[in-house]
């Protein structure tokens, strides 16, 4: 079997506003002594605001159980919230023998989220939710939401909905997941709740506005 990037996985280790840490998890089909991960995270880029992308180098840190982890380190970040999603995005390579033989395509905002009993918190600031049940997601769609005043999006986890993470992650909107039973369930869940846009999850009768209003 040839190798290839199996996943990669993006964790925060600080959103300290002076310099956040990122670390950066790749998992290739096997590790050699000549297996080699080259990346870089740039950024800020958001829809709604002039940005300058500075690229960041991912730069390894170790090798263990079969992973490759690195860290990035970006200065005065720019966090994501609904109203200025800021993401930060680039390629991770992976190489062999001197040889790159994949390449993935990675993003990533930074953010914090807490419930607490006066309601939802986004990087610290309370944030009303005003949510739209949805099943698609494109830019035409997204400008009407935000004009209506829509920041939060109910959506059926479904193989044809997947998208709509990635797309709300970019236009600023956050993904409450109505869960249905399914063999791919678990790994799509695992694989979303790395974007920016992930809330949460719904079981079926659950409503939105009872776990998160």
């Amino acid at each position: 079997m040839s190798n290839r990037i199996l996943d990669v996985l993006i964790e925060p280790r600080s959103l300290d506003p002076v310099a956040s840490e990122l670390m950066v998890r790749i998992r290739p089909v096997r590790l050699t002594a000549t297996t080699e991960v080259v990346g870089r995270l740039m950024g800020p880029s958001c829809p709604y605001a002039d940005t300058v992308e500075i690229a960041y180098p991912l730069r390894r840190v170790e090798t263990a159980s079969g992973t490759v982890l690195c860290r990035v380190v970006i200065p005065e970040a720019s966090l994501w919230d609904p109203q200025s999603p800021f993401v930060y995005a680039g390629p991770v390579e992976l190489w062999q023998d001197g040889q790159r033989i994949d390449r993935m395509q990675v993003r990533y905002g930074l953010r914090h989220l807490s419930l607490g009993p006066r309601g939802l918190r986004v990087n610290g600031k309370l944030v009303s939710l005003n949510g739209r049940e949805v099943e698609a997601l494109d830019e035409a769609a997204a400008r009407r939401l935000r004009q209506e005043g829509c920041n939060l999006l109910v959506v059926p986890l479904r193989q044809e909905t997947l998208g709509v993470w990635d797309e709300a992650e970019r236009w600023g909107f956050l993904v409450v997941g109505r869960v249905e039973d399914g063999e791919q369930t678990q790994e799509w869940v695992e694989r979303l709740q790395q974007r920016a846009s992930c809330l949460g999850w719904l079981r079926p009768g659950e409503e939105w506005q009872q776990k998160y209003g």
